[in-house]
């Protein structure tokens, strides 16, 4: 499985108003700003700038533009939600996720740069997926943050939990059956997952009493998982 599926990236000429190509460092900082604030409307007019507004560059000049963008969101180091040292520009799409950003927020931070889905937490450790796990993000998103990243659904934090220990460990923001079983699929391998209280994601499921559907489900992928390793140990001796 690839770590990334295949995007076209939208260019950056398309995404950045003349004024915002002028103070690139201005630009990081008021992205993060709408974003901690829930401001959508004025983030998703950063983000999608009329076509007439747009500065007309020969070739030349559209490739440095695009280049001094990339760097820019890449090597600031000013952040509202991680620490000074943070690479603020990484994290643009974990704090949406966190501020349970509307879907087309999500899809356009996306399209900057799909490697924004694989950033982690610098304390906790967590995953867009785990945020959206904890935020009982809808189907769409979930599959979105899935779909940039597959190997998010093995991804562990600080103590250990998979994104799927995150949507086991809540029964009253809970995942809609078709999220949790999308969960349940990528990350097969996570239900075996111990995390450092020694719990599985179904003995979590059990303890915050999940909806019966869910831990129906659950029960059967953490069946095929011990199955799984069971068969595997067996191979190997």
């Amino acid at each position: 499985m690839k770590l990334f599926q295949s995007r076209r990236k939208i260019p950056i000429s398309r995404l950045v108003s003349e004024e915002s190509i002028a103070t690139d460092d201005d630009t990081i900082e008021s992205l993060q700003v709408h974003i901690n604030s829930g401001n959508w409307d004025r983030l998703r007019s950063s983000l999608n700038v009329p076509k007439k507004k747009m500065k007309k560059f020969n070739k030349n000049d559209k490739k440095s533009q695009k280049r001094s963008f990339r760097s820019s969101l890449s090597s600031s180091s000013h952040s509202v939600f991680h620490n000074d040292e943070a690479d603020n520009s990484k994290s643009l799409l974990l704090d949406a996720c966190k501020q349970d950003a509307p879907y087309d927020i999500l899809k356009n931070l996306l399209e900057i740069d799909p490697l924004f889905a694989s950033h982690t937490h610098p304390d906790s450790k967590r995953t867009c997926l785990h945020v959206a796990a904890m935020n009982a993000a809808e189907y769409r998103v979930i599959k979105l943050l899935v779909d940039a990243w597959p190997n998010a659904g093995l991804a562990r934090d600080f103590f250990d939990r998979t994104p799927l220990h995150i949507a086991c460990m809540s029964s009253t923001n809970f995942l809609s059956r078709e999220s949790f079983l999308l969960i349940c699929r990528v990350g097969v391998r996570a239900c075996c997952t111990l995390d450092r209280d020694g719990m599985t994601p179904l003995d979590h499921a059990i303890h915050n009493n999940v909806p019966s559907d869910c831990l129906a489900l659950l029960k059967i992928y953490t069946e095929k998982c011990w199955l799984s390793q069971s068969s595997l140990g067996s191979s190997s001796n």
